[in-house]
């Protein structure tokens, strides 16, 4: 006998509106964690047309139970669901729906479940098993939620920590002391061994030190140098994680940089792609072994919260056309598919004109039409039709990157991560790009003729000396010292103001009346640019056009300046580092060596007086 199509639909009330309701609910890994779905185990099968189809297997109701995983749709806000086919098990289907309206007083949450059950005697499980079982927890779990929102709850999801043991206390006593003695304040010290003791598996298995200290309050790169400094003292562990391009999962972790491979796959996508350092490699921390041992389950790996930067995503059949709204913030947005060789953008901005009835867009395999449209912010209705021959999945994602990763580009730039892991390098055969980075080259002017005429001792003494001035300001601008060279510094930045700054700054503590006695002049020249990062000599460093461009501009520096590319000046961090108070700036056009066309320079120097007469530094700002 065939069984019927059973159906259940529930509500909650949040208190809060869907805006803040939705990163909650569409985090469907913590929910199923939390109702006691799961542990699942995925497999990844890649599909000729792009993408990969996925199977899930649990162990659920005595037995081993498989399933064929869809890929979710969702609207960002308001809705997601999933259709799962079953293998076997009591069910043939099932499509879970989840649906957040907005109310005067928040929101209101509506659930529902529609079941086929594979006969007539599974159907009675089945009714208890969704009725009485499924609706009972998912209606604790959701309270909890809604108890959370409103302020009486520390966490939206209860998940426990394990205890620890009395040897792992006193290695996180010892290294709390160590951190407070290194210089680390002795909140933020206890906070993080709070936070290594307390926080659950699901949490504190990959912690991101920026993510970590927005939600602290402090600073980001305070953060980050404590986590850096922990790992030294062996109370976290670091690993570097692979990012895929276009779903941004974790695709490889390795726990050092020589295990790092250029080349790497992501196996949800079916794509392979070059890991450069600036998007696609990130370092994150997690509480050392010997401390607390970290066990992660996955209980869903294709809902919303997965991907955030994917707003709205739904399969669309031969000939399908589908409508939604969705309320959009400014930003660049593109329209794509793992099956679709062609994509479209949708730019968000208050300069473009409200949208109109609907923004339509015809999908197919090898095309999108229209290419681009601009839309101002704000809800707006977006149709899609597939004009294609072959079903669809089509995405709407957001262009623009989180800025709570740590890269590897950016973490290889800072000096505590230079000076406590400098035997970090690259394998001898990798070299992995970096998008965007500043440089400088210093060397002292004359420096034969000071070796002449002091010494060889004390003239080495003096170089000696300034190397410890010239760290001092890198350091303070967020910079590291990659190598000396002779009398010669090179030094890397995130970002060239900071270079700038940082050039300036050294000038002027060279010319202070309490540094006159060191009898140096210093060229400086800054660029930024893309470059590679390699392994030289054991030591990561870097190679490229805009290296071999500062080196050359460091050649055009007179003394006592700061050379640079007159692009440079474009930038507008730099050019309020050239607002400052006797900073001038003279151009010219030179001809570098070893390049055919002709270059626009500029000549940075400051004539205000010497150091400790103003208040401040040149390029001072907050981190």
């Amino acid at each position: 006998m065939r069984a019927r199509e059973l159906r259940y639909t529930w509500h909650w009330d949040m208190p809060a509106p869907p805006q803040r309701v939705w990163p909650l609910v569409c985090d469907t890994n913590s929910f199923n964690q939390a109702v006691g779905v799961g542990p699942w185990t995925f497999t990844e099968t890649p599909d000729p047309l792009g993408g990969s189809i996925r199977e899930g297997a649990s162990q659920s109701l005595g037995g081993k139970i498989t399933w064929d995983e869809k890929p979710f749709h969702w609207v960002e806000g308001r809705e997601f669901s999933v259709l799962r086919v079953f293998h076997r098990g009591p069910f043939l289907k099932v499509v879970s729906h989840l649906e957040l309206e907005p109310t005067e007083t928040g929101s209101v949450l509506t659930y529902s479940i529609e079941a086929s059950p594979r006969s007539f005697p599974w159907s009675i499980l089945a009714r208890y098993y969704l009725g009485v079982y499924t609706h009972r927890h998912f209606s604790r779990v959701f309270r909890h939620v809604a108890k959370y929102l409103a302020g009486g709850a520390e966490v939206a999801y209860q998940q426990s920590a394990p205890r620890l043991s009395r040897g792992a206390l006193d290695r996180l006593r010892n290294a709390e002391a160590s951190l407070v003695q290194a210089g680390f304040g002795r909140s933020m010290a206890e906070r993080l061994t709070h936070y290594i003791q307390k926080a659950s598996d699901d949490v504190c298995h990959r912690v991101k030190p920026y993510a970590l200290a927005d939600s602290w309050g402090e600073s980001r790169e305070a953060v980050l140098r404590l986590c850096l400094h922990a790992t030294r003292l062996g109370i976290l562990g670091l690993t570097w994680d692979v990012m895929c391009p276009l779903c941004r999962g974790v695709k490889d972790q390795v726990p050092s940089l020589g295990k790092l491979q250029q080349q790497a796959h992501c196996s949800s996508c079916n794509i392979q792609f070059d890991a450069n350092f600036d998007r696609l490699v990130e370092i994150t921390f997690a509480p050392s072994r010997q401390i607390r041992p970290v066990e992660v389950a996955s209980y869903c790996v294709g809902g919303p919260c997965n991907t955030p930067h994917i707003v709205m995503q739904k399969a669309l059949a031969q000939g399908e056309s589908s409508t939604f709204s969705i309320e959009l913030a400014d930003g660049l947005y593109r329209l794509r598919g793992p099956r679709m060789s062609a994509s479209a953008l949708l730019e968000v901005s208050p300069l473009h004109p409200a949208p109109g009835e609907i923004t339509r867009f015809s999908c197919s395999r090898r095309e999108v039409s229209p290419k681009r449209i601009e839309i101002a912010p704000g809800a707006t209705s977006i149709g899609l039709q597939n004009s294609g021959e072959d079903e669809l999945l089509v995405m709407l994602e957001k262009m623009r990157w989180p800025d709570d990763a740590v890269t590897a580009a950016q973490v290889t730039a800072l000096q505590d991560f230079r000076d406590l892991f400098s035997s970090e390098v690259l394998a001898p055969e990798e070299q992995f790009q970096i998008e965007y980075l500043a440089f400088m080259f210093t060397d002292v002017r004359s420096s034969t003729a000071l070796y002449r005429q002091k010494g060889d001792a004390p003239a080495f003494a003096l170089v000696r000396d300034h190397f410890q001035v010239l760290r001092e300001w890198i350091v303070k601008h967020r910079g590291a010292v990659v190598k000396t060279m002779g009398d010669a510094v090179m030094a890397v930045f995130q970002e060239p103001a900071d270079a700038v700054a940082a050039g300036l700054n050294i000038h002027r503590a060279f010319n202070a009346e309490s540094a006159r006695h060191l009898g140096l002049v210093l060229k400086i020249g800054v660029h930024a640019g893309p470059c590679i990062a390699v392994n030289l000599d054991g030591r990561l460093d870097y190679f490229g056009t805009t290296v071999n461009t500062a080196v050359r501009l460091e050649s055009y520096s007179l003394g006592n300046d700061v050379v640079v590319d007159s692009g440079l000046l474009n930038d507008p961090v730099v050019r309020d580092v050239l607002a400052w108070p006797g900073v001038h700036t003279e151009r010219l056009s030179v001809q570098l060596k070893g390049f055919e066309e002709s270059l626009e320079i500029c000549h940075i120097t400051w004539t205000g007086p010497g150091g400790g007469e103003r208040d401040g530094d040149f390029g001072e700002r907050g981190n």
